[in-house]
C-alpha cells in the first residue's frame, strides 16, 4: 500500500526527471546554436579576408593607373 510520503517520493522523482530532461534539452539547444554562431562568425572572418584582398587588389590598381597616367617612375609599393 502507498502512503502520502511513497506519493510525495514518486512525484518528486518524476519532477526531477522532467526538470533533468528540460535541463538537457537545452544544453543541447545552446551548443547547437553555439556552433552556429560559430560558423557565422568563420563566414564572416573569411569574407573580411575577400574585401580586404579586394580592396588592395583595387587600390594597387588605381595606384598603377595613375603612375602611368602621370609618368612616375616610382613603384606601387612605394606609394603604397
Amino acid at each position: 500500500m502507498l502512503t502520502i510520503l511513497d506519493l510525495f517520493y514518486l512525484s518528486l522523482t518524476i519532477v526531477f526527471l522532467v526538470l533533468a530532461g528540460f535541463v538537457s534539452y537545452a544544453a543541447y539547444q545552446l551548443g547547437r546554436t553555439l556552433k552556429s554562431i560559430r560558423i557565422l562568425t568563420e563566414e564572416i572572418e573569411g569574407t573580411t579576408r575577400d574585401i580586404e584582398v579586394l580592396k588592395d587588389e583595387l587600390k594597387y590598381g588605381f595606384l598603377g593607373v595613375i603612375r602611368r597616367l602621370i609618368g612616375d617612375q616610382k613603384e606601387v609599393s612605394e606609394i603604397g
